[in-house]
Formats: C-alpha cells, structure tokens, sequence
C-alpha cells in the first residue's frame, strides 16, 4: 500500500511535457516489437529498463524514475483507449489535424464524458498523440498523421468553427500535461492558437524523422567505412603467415558484407587467421 501511494506521489510531481510524453511514446514504438522487452503479457523488466535508460539519455534534465515511465504509460494508455472509443459514438465528430473529439451538443458531450471518464482532461487541449499511441498500443496501428500536408493541417484547424472545437489549444512542447487551459478566448485567437500548435505537432514529427534518417545514413556510411573491401584487404596483406596464393583467394570472400564484418571484428589475430584459411579452403 505504502509503495502504491509512493509511487503515485512521484508520478503527480513529475512536469511531464507533451515533447517528454511524445518521446516515451516513440521509445516504446521501437522496442514493442522484441520479444526481449514486450511479451503476451505485457512489458518485461528489460524492456522498461531499456526504455528508462533510452528516455534518459534522450532526455537526460527529466530524471524520471522507471516508476514514473510506468505510471505515465498506464495513464496515455487509458486516454488513447477511452478517446478511441468515444470517437466510435454516433453524434461525435473527431478533428485528425488535432486529435480532438468535437461536437456542439452540450448533453452528448456529457454524456459522453459519463461514459468515457478519461477524456473529460482533454477537453480544452485535445490529444495529439492519438495516431502515435495507435502505433504502440494496436496490434496494426494506422497511417501516422505526420503523413498529412501543412496546408491541410492547417487549413482543417482554421475551418473548425468555435462552437464545435469544445476542446482549446492542444498542450505544446514545453507546457505540462496536466497544466490547467487558458481562459477562453475569442474565436479566432482560439483557431490562430490551434493552427500554431498544429504546425508545432507536425514540424516536431517532421525534424525527428529528418534525423533518424540523417542517423541511418551516417550509421551506414560508418559500416561501409569500417568493412570496406580495401580494409580487409589491407589487412590480409599484413598477414605474413599467408601465401600470395592464399591472399589472392581470399580476396573472394570479401565480396560478401557479412565476411568482411567477420574478418574485421575478431581481435585475435591467431583466431584471425585459422578463420581465413577455413574459409579459403572452401573456395580452392
């Protein structure tokens, strides 16, 4: 009882921002699909391990404790769940550019919110999570939103009429999840609110995928870098235990990505050595 308690102390100090709740969500993503990290029922100790160092070292001012990752992926999971439902209801609208559930019925959006108890906190600042959250959290998630164009997602934040966006700004990437909404506004410094928020969702998701791919490119080019075809040859020039005709030959091998990483990576040199000439004799 005194460790639940404890537990839910620490996750209600935590400023947890929507960028901090973005990347957790995207940290889960990756790892969901190893068997070591995620099983049938549920998320191993080694998977929240390795995603508590992960987010720490992406974010490493938050210094939240594995406890509070935990809590905090229960509590998106319940938002996701219960607004994914509540979209399902007839009579309700759903704004994709924001993540918003809309409707101009006051007593459907009680209703709704009688029957869905968890999307009552996003009310005023919608969800714009939900697409990433599909991804963790489904078995198949859908196309991400960061699919859909600028324009579109603008345009789609501009048109909302006030009445129907019973929802507000969405939270940015500085602002705490569960910080209290801002007074309401007129209607078009809600939209213009909308719209900057949008963009900010959608240039955030454009950048980390901008540099994953910068990493992907950089990662290959080392690899490609550190198991060239001239380096493992270089290598077996140097080896002074090989006949001419022996390096000549080996010099087939190399052809394959997986034998020169081979080649390179063993330390010893004896060990180095045995390999090759195994692996040469199968070529003579």
């Amino acid at each position: 009882m005194f460790s639940s308690v404890a537990m839910s102390e620490q996750s209600a100090r935590a400023a947890w921002s929507f960028a901090y709740e973005k990347g957790l969500v995207d940290i889960l993503s990756e790892l969901k699909n190893d068997a070591r990290f995620k099983g049938q029922n549920g998320w191993t100790s080694e998977g929240w391990k390795t995603a508590h160092a992960k987010f720490n070292q992406q974010f490493p001012l938050a210094r939240f404790t594995k406890q509070q990752l935990q809590e905090k992926e229960k509590e998106v999971k319940a938002s996701y769940r219960a607004i994914r439902d509540a979209k399902k209801e007839s009579s309700i609208g759903w704004n994709e550019a924001m993540g918003m559930i809309t409707t101009t019925d006051q007593e459907i959006w009680k209703k709704c919110v009688d029957k869905y108890p968890k999307i009552k906190k996003h009310e005023n600042k919608g969800f714009p999570l939900f697409r990433r959250c599909e991804v963790l959290f489904e078995a198949c998630g859908a196309a991400s939103a960061s699919e859909a164009s600028v324009p579109a997602v603008a345009s789609a934040a501009a048109s909302e009429d006030t009445a129907a966006n019973r929802f507000g700004a969405s939270e940015d990437g500085q602002e705490a999840s569960e910080a209290q909404s801002a007074p309401p506004s007129s209607g078009r410094k809600r939209n213009q609110s909308q719209i900057a928020a949008t963009l900010g969702v959608y240039l955030d998701t454009k950048t980390d995928q901008a540099q994953k791919t910068v990493e992907s490119i950089m990662h290959k080019k080392k690899r490609e870098e550190d198991y060239s075809v001239e380096k493992c040859l270089d290598t077996v020039e140097a080896m002074e235990e090989l006949t001419d005709k022996e390096k000549a030959t080996a010099a087939g091998l190399f052809e394959k990505e997986i034998k020169r990483e081979l080649f390179i990576k063993f330390k010893n040199h004896n060990v180095r050595l045995i390999w090759l000439r195994k692996e040469i004799s199968k070529l003579e």
